[in-house]
């Protein structure tokens, strides 16, 4: 069970990949189950964007920093629709095809992260003071966005708790896996 992050935010479910769990199912050739955890912290930084990081955890020693870049938004009913991409700070030699050189990337995914969310105004009747409260997400990997260690992931699941405050900062905690190349 996570425990909510501070004062702020409380969110279920982000899937990497496919909507079946690393674990559940054999992972593809190629590729094996690893268990991912950590924090994100967010802000909102403008209409409909947010900007933070990742403290992710891969396996049991594995440790990564990620910058957090979203776009979407909630609607009024508490749809959510966003899509997030991750670049890590962990540098991954590849052979770049086009010059026959090894070259390093830096581990990146794009997610469409879909779900609902309950929250209120932060002043009744004043849309513009913001809003708080919780959410719960699904997050999907979108096809041909990995780079490095996310490189073809397409199956795993993260579940995600966290909160919102009236100024938009955004706490959240996960834990899952995901099948990684080996």
């Amino acid at each position: 069970m996570l425990k909510p992050l501070s004062i702020l935010f409380t969110a279920t479910v982000l899937a990497l990949g496919s909507l079946s769990q690393a674990g559940a199912q054999e992972c593809p050739e190629g590729t094996s189950a690893t268990s991912l955890k950590g924090k994100i912290y967010n802000n909102g930084v403008a209409a409909n964007e947010t900007l933070g990081v990742a403290h992710l955890t891969l396996g049991q020693r594995e440790k990564m920093k990620c910058a957090v870049h979203g776009v979407g938004g909630v609607t009024p009913a508490g749809e959510i629709d966003f899509f997030h991409t991750i670049v890590c700070d962990d540098s991954v030699e590849v052979l770049n095809p086009y010059i026959g050189q090894v070259e390093t990337v830096h581990s990146q995914l794009t997610l469409h992260t879909t779900g609902t969310a309950d929250f209120e105004l932060c002043i009744p009747g004043v849309p513009a003071a913001g809003t708080h409260g919780t959410f719960d997400e699904t997050s999907v990997a979108v096809p041909g966005t990995g780079r490095g260690i996310f490189q073809g992931v397409t199956v795993g699941a993260l579940e995600v708790q966290g909160t919102t405050n009236c100024l938009f900062s955004i706490d959240m905690a996960f834990a899952g896996s995901a099948c990684l190349p080996e």
